[in-house]
């Protein structure tokens, strides 16, 4: 039952982080090519 009751409180929190950062990206849109050289 701990996996249900974890998987029950992750799972919400985690679509909420999700949600909240493609929130983020649509007010706070950054520039493609800054960010590609980020991840390099």
């Amino acid at each position: 039952m701990t996996i249900i009751h974890v998987l029950n409180y992750s799972i919400p929190i985690g679509f909420m982080v999700f949600f909240g950062y493609l929130l983020d990206r649509v007010c706070k849109p950054v520039n493609p090519e800054k960010q590609e050289a980020d991840k390099e």
